[in-house]
Order: C-alpha cells, then sequence, then structure tokens
C-alpha cells in the first residue's frame, strides 16, 4: 500500500466513526514500528517539524499530536544512536571531625 491509498483508508475510517457515533473508538494513536535506520529519523523529524522525542534503555521515539490523536514512531536505540561507553572518576568528600584535646574530654566524660 502506498501513502495514498493509505491516506484514503484513514479518511475511510474517520467517515466511519463520523457517520457512527456509538461506535467505540481504538486507543487515539497511531505508532509506526518499522522505523530501522538513523536516516529515517532524520527524515521523519523534517518532515514532522516540531515533535517530541523520548529515549529510553531500549527505545528512542519521535511523535506528534494532530487533534486529539498521537503519531508516534518507534526505533530501536541501538538503531539509531551511537554507543559511547566512557569512565568517569569521581572523587567523594570525607568529612572528618578531629577535635582539640581539651574538647575530647577524657574518658570518664569530663
Amino acid at each position: 500500500m502506498d501513502n495514498k491509498e493509505y491516506a484514503d483508508s484513514l479518511r475511510k475510517i474517520a467517515d466511519l466513526y463520523e457517520h457512527n457515533p456509538e461506535l467505540h473508538q481504538p486507543e487515539p494513536e497511531i505508532a509506526a514500528y518499522h522505523c530501522k535506520t538513523k536516516e529515517d529519523a532524520k527524515q521523519i523529524i523534517a518532515m514532522l517539524g516540531n515533535c517530541e522525542k523520548q529515549y529510553t534503555d531500549t527505545l528512542f521515539t519521535l511523535s506528534k499530536k494532530f487533534g486529539g490523536i498521537n503519531l508516534r514512531f518507534v526505533f530501536s536505540r541501538t538503531d539509531v544512536c551511537d554507543r559511547v561507553i566512557s569512565t568517569r572518576t569521581v572523587e567523594v568528600e570525607v568529612v572528618e571531625w578531629k577535635y582539640d584535646q581539651i574538647l575530647k574530654g577524657d574518658d570518664n566524660g569530663n
């Protein structure tokens, strides 16, 4: 199916819902999971314009609302992101309190 046939099909679905208000609606989202490459992501971003980008440990998602329906493109993060491994040395400040002998007192608490 090409994009024209897809758009025509969506219009037929829209007509069905418009003429049958009692018909239960599906989730207000269209999700595309066939996106595979970084180039696909760049093209979709250019076509959508302003869109939301979400990252999880495994997924990269582009989404944009059209009225009340969210259009979402889902990518495997390994397909579109470059994995960078780095190491960091973190310094931890350790605070110890040293008291002058006069403040310590003796073993009896004096």
